[in-house]
């Protein structure tokens, strides 16, 4: 819902952004149907796949909270040999919850970035590579034709391969899109907890 919430909306204002900058006499009509017809279907489909699992953790997750899994084994080495209060249990039983949370969470991370980021198959790579050349080499002749330039035959500049490592490039990508989110998610953590401190409760 939320995802088909969020598409509806940048389905509206990009219309209300093309009606206000267009100089046209009549301006375009919102197809709305139509444009979230397009836009809302893979995202509507991919939250609700991404729903699944997500549904499946919590379920799990709050299995093993309301259970006596491991009820009996120390949250440290300092405990170990020694009986566990029950508000120790309480709180082992938490972090542990909390821990699964954010194992959790990497691993929905790193799929997601490969569900993004699409990586190409070797085949697809040198696809895209010769393609890349033809468009080069009609734009250098076209170049050439417009400049009346003879010397396009003589460059040597289309023969020479050029390194480029597209599958490898994109596994960067992954991993740059990994850590950002990594990153906003510990911001975003840190700024909840301090929501919770003194400090923010007395200043608000």
């Amino acid at each position: 819902m939320i995802t088909a919430f969020a598409v509806f909306c940048g389905v509206f204002i990009a219309w209300l952004i093309t009606l206000t900058c267009a100089r046209n006499k009549n301006p375009p009509a919102l197809r709305f149907f139509q444009i979230a017809r397009v836009t809302a279907t893979s995202p509507f489909i991919g939250g609700v796949l991404a729903g699944v699992p997500v549904a499946l953790v919590i379920i799990l997750l709050q299995y093993f909270q309301g259970s006596n899994l491991f009820a009996n084994n120390p949250g440290n080495w300092s405990d170990i040999g020694g009986e566990i209060s029950v508000t120790d249990a309480i709180s082992i039983r938490r972090g542990r919850v909390g821990f699964g949370f954010v194992m959790f969470g990497f691993v929905f991370l790193h799929f997601g970035s490969m569900s993004i980021i699409n990586k190409p198959s070797e085949a697809e790579e040198r696809d895209i590579l010769d393609n890349k050349r033809k468009n080069k080499m009609i734009e250098k002749l076209e170049m050439s034709v417009d400049q009346n330039d003879d010397s396009f035959m003589e460059d040597d500049e289309l023969t020479k391969d050029e390194v480029v490592n597209i599958r490898k490039a994109l596994d960067w990508k992954r991993r740059h899109f990994f850590v950002v989110c990594v990153l906003v998610s510990i911001f975003l953590m840190v700024k909840m907890e301090y929501s919770y401190a003194e400090f923010m409760q007395d200043n608000i």
